[in-house]
Order: C-alpha cells, then sequence, then structure tokens
C-alpha cells in the first residue's frame, strides 16, 4: 500500500477523533474507505461537470429620482458593472468572452407615447446590433432601468434561446 492510499484528509477535529486511541472501533478502516470513496466520487462528480457559457447583457435606462424639499425630480444615470455581472453568474455559467454587452437607452424629452416609441426604435435597434444576428446559445440578461423600456425588452428577448434573466437591486445583480 503506498503512502497516498492511507492519505486520508480531514479537518483538524476530525483528524483527533479518528485518531483518538479510545475512538479507534468507532472508525474501523472499512468505514474511513467507504467515506473516503464516497468523498472522491463526489467530487469526482462535481469537478466533471462543465459550467455553461452565457453571452451577457447589460441594459439600463436613466431611472427617476423622486424630488425632495432640496431638488426637484430628475433623471439620474445608472451603472451596471461587468464584474458584479460575472459573479452573479457563478457557479452556473459563465461569460463565453470575458467581455458583456451593454445597452443604454435614454429616453428623450417628456415620457408621452412618441417619446416611448421612439425609445422602443432606438432599444430594437441597439438589440438588434448587439444580440439578435449572433449564434447565442445562451444569453444571460441584466436590466435596470424604467419598466416599459424593460418590458420592451422581454418582448425582444421572445423564447426563441435559452436566456436566463437577473434581478437587479441598487445598481448590484441578484440571483434569483
Amino acid at each position: 500500500m503506498s503512502i497516498l492510499e492511507n492519505l486520508m484528509l480531514l479537518c483538524v477535529k476530525c483528524h483527533k477523533e479518528v485518531d483518538h486511541r479510545k475512538l479507534r472501533h468507532k472508525y474501523p478502516v472499512e468505514l474511513l474507505r467507504k467515506m473516503e470513496a464516497q468523498h472522491e466520487e463526489r467530487v469526482c462528480y462535481l469537478t466533471d461537470l462543465k459550467p455553461k457559457r452565457t453571452h451577457v447583457l447589460l441594459v439600463t435606462t436613466p431611472i427617476r429620482q423622486p424630488a425632495d424639499s432640496a431638488n426637484e425630480a430628475k433623471d439620474r444615470e445608472v451603472i451596471l458593472r461587468k464584474d458584479d455581472a460575472f459573479e452573479a453568474l457563478l457557479p452556473d455559467y459563465f461569460s463565453v468572452s470575458g467581455h458583456a454587452s451593454s445597452i443604454r437607452v435614454d429616453i428623450e424629452g417628456e415620457e408621452d407615447f412618441v417619446a416611448w416609441q421612439a425609445t422602443f426604435r432606438h432599444l430594437e435597434q441597439r438589440f438588434k446590433a448587439k444580440v439578435h444576428g449572433e449564434n447565442i446559445e445562451h444569453l444571460s440578461v441584466f436590466g435596470l432601468g424604467k419598466i416599459p423600456a424593460l418590458a420592451f425588452l422581454g418582448h425582444l428577448l421572445g423564447d426563441a434561446r435559452p436566456l436566463r434573466i437577473f434581478n437587479v437591486s441598487n445598481g448590484v445583480p441578484q440571483k434569483w
């Protein structure tokens, strides 16, 4: 028997218990080998899994900052960080290319029917340029912005490809 065949890695507490002279009867060689085999089987299973590759899409619009006693309501810039999105993907997915596609859409003028129609056209153009023509097997979408724009994004995404939508809270992606 080689030294590696007789090696079992344990935490300090478990190591002391297993090796303690008065407790050896609780841990016969057969039990220890069975525990080791189960652990090795679990490790082999987990390390054989191949994480799924995904394309990352970050979509933002400015968000209305409510008025307070000192300031009137105004739109504020929204920023989604690529690194935060990549971290939210793990351990189930990872970015295919190491970069994220970003779409930022401004709402011009008053938020009326005409402005939203123009916003939807801009969003659709940018979406087609970044995503539509690509051969994308899986897409991970992070969106933070005004609800009508995000709802239209859902329309553009459709159900033609596998995708995962991530919640964003205070600019930080959250797992669902």
